[in-house]
């Protein structure tokens, strides 16, 4: 295994004056090494630390990612039956009006066009006005 060694010098700053009889002529700072202190430790036990560290972070990291992953598959999916089911509730009466179209086109008798079920105001609004147009071409045709 390798050892690091871990070195650092205790300076003590000395002050002197440069007249020791007259401070007015100033003073000199002297930097002094009174002794050094050395530690060596195994470079394994010092990576640990670091090395657990990183470890937790990638676990973490994976997790995160596997509810990122679940979030938007979630999402995906609300998405998806959200959609159908709009479709679905446009398209549905949208089919009721061409099949009684295409009944009345074949010139299948029949006494009222097919109730209609869902859709929005204006499916509504063009199903009253087709109904009632094919009421008046009935009675006139009779």
């Amino acid at each position: 295994e390798t050892l690091t060694a871990v070195y650092a010098p205790v300076d003590q700053y000395i002050v002197s004056a440069l007249d020791p009889r007259d401070l007015v002529h100033g003073v000199v700072a002297k930097n002094h090494t009174t002794f050094s202190v050395a530690i060596t430790c195994f470079e394994t036990l010092m990576r640990l630390p670091f090395t657990y560290v990183k470890e937790r972070l990638c676990d973490d990291i994976f997790q995160l990612s596997i509810i990122d992953a679940v979030i938007v598959t979630a999402f995906t999916l609300a998405f998806l039956v959200l959609a159908c089911e709009i479709s679905v509730h446009v398209t549905r009466p949208m089919i009721t009006l061409r099949n009684a179209v295409r009944s009345i086109n074949l010139k299948e008798e029949s006494r009222d066009i097919p109730p209609l079920e869902g859709g929005s105001r204006e499916v509504h609004q063009v199903y009253n006005s087709f109904s009632k147009l094919y009421k008046v071409v009935r009675i006139s045709n009779t």
